[in-house]
């Protein structure tokens, strides 16, 4: 048995008929463990770059399709649409397919995506007909038409290239919705071929047993209270299995340390995805600046609040968005694309100057570009992990590469009192 980090890396394939057996093989529960992943986070956070480097470390590279086409932001007024922002789309991932296609066809690719953006179906529909990904990682809502959806796709994929296959894992925080996919949504159809169960699924706690929220939208219910008990990890896995018990289950939210990583293996886990660790480094989305100026800071501390215009609770730092004024408000509905559908709390309550819901399109992008004014998503822990040796060199901070951050990860423990 290898080290810990071997245990859960991507084997080196020699042609993709291996590639397509380890994937089947990891989707019928015959692997010990699934390899290491990056959380998909969005705006603009882990593209490229990120898919690459999360390859050369041997982990599975997860894209965020939740705005594939945000550069559109920096164009003029007149293109900012629902139309012109789907049509962007579509290219940025016609484009980033070819090219994974072309260079990196050994690797195992994921991809992440919100089902309550309206974009949503046309960017899922884009990502099936380019072929580049394995893994297909849907929360933010439940897409009851995706079990019928995949079927369909791999249908048309087998016909093209026997032996492939797409698979879906849903992004749950509850029993509850990993059920209604296998069951309700998967096992409804009259001919068995006609639904395609979970390969998998991505369980994304709002908060870990050690009290840390995960970064970015959370699973906790709308109009309620948050309650840590309501999201047991060990009672979670339980309950999937009952009713589904080989497909993998993958932990997210609070991993950033090796002592955490055995931890959810020892559980019964099948593997792990890291979301902060990976958004500091300098293959993520994030400018270099913006990760020493704001998330190594430690006179910055993280919130959790329900700001965001979908009306989830998020994780965030704690620092300013864009100021709700007449102008900033009337700004964003000039250059509105509809991100989020009809939920927008921000184009409802335009006119009501104590609400505090923030333009998500405008903000997201902000902080993408580098603005000092923005929201800046994050996991709880980073108050915890910009301590770490990891981003001090030579007296000053320093922004690791993905294979460091992921080495450190898989060599050090947390630290057992969180650092001030």
């Amino acid at each position: 048995m290898g080290s810990l980090r071997e245990r859960l890396s991507v084997p080196e394939f020699k042609n993709q008929r291996e590639k397509q057996e380890f994937l089947q093989s990891m989707v019928n529960g015959e692997v010990e463990v699934v390899p290491f992943m990056n959380g998909g986070m969005g705006v603009g956070i882990t593209e490229k770059e990120t898919l690459e480097a999360m390859d050369k470390a041997r982990g599975i590279g997860v894209y965020s399709a939740a705005l594939p086409g945000h550069r559109i932001a920096q164009e003029g007024v007149e293109l900012q649409t629902p139309r012109h922002l789907e049509e962007v789309n579509a290219e940025e991932i016609q484009r980033l397919s070819k090219y994974l296609r072309e260079r990196f066809e050994l690797s195992i690719r994921g991809v992440n995506f919100m089902e309550i953006l309206p974009s949503y179906p046309s960017s899922r529909d884009e990502i099936l007909k380019g072929g580049a990904f394995d893994i297909l990682c849907v929360g933010a809502g439940m897409d009851e038409k995706l079990p019928a959806r995949m079927a369909e796709a791999n249908a048309e994929l087998h016909k093209k290239e026997p032996g492939r296959s797409h698979y879906y894992w849903p992004i749950v925080s509850s029993v509850l919705a990993a059920r209604a996919y296998y069951h309700r949504f998967a096992k409804r159809g009259k001919e068995p071929k006609s639904f395609m169960t979970p390969g998998g699924y991505y369980v994304e706690l709002p908060i870990d047993p050690r009290g840390y929220e995960a970064g970015g939208h959370l699973g906790f219910p709308k109009n309620k209270p948050r309650n840590p008990d309501d999201f047991n990890p060990e009672a979670i896995l339980a309950g999937i299995r009952k009713f589904d018990p080989k497909s993998p289950i993958i932990y997210a939210g609070g991993i950033a340390y090796r002592n955490q990583i055995q931890e959810v293996l020892d559980m019964g886990y099948s593997g792990v995805s890291m979301g902060t660790r990976i958004l500091l480094t300098q293959e993520s989305g994030m400018p270099n600046e913006i990760l020493k100026n704001k998330y190594l800071n430690p006179d910055i501390g993280v919130v959790v609040d329900q700001n965001s215009p979908t009306g989830y609770w998020s994780s965030r730092l704690d620092v300013p968005y864009t100021e709700r004024t007449a102008q900033t408000i009337q700004e964003a509905i000039d250059r509105c694309v509809n991100c989020v559908g009809d939920v927008c709390e921000f184009r409802k309550n335009r006119k009501d100057p104590e609400n505090t819901a923030y333009c998500i399109y405008r903000d997201l992008i902000r902080a993408r570009l580098g603005d000092e004014v923005g929201v800046f998503f994050s996991g709880g822990q980073v108050v915890v992990m910009r301590h770490d040796d990891l981003y001090h060199r030579n007296g000053g901070l320093y922004i690791p590469t993905i294979e460091e951050a992921v080495e450190f990860s898989f060599t050090h423990d947390a630290p057992e009192i969180p650092a001030s």
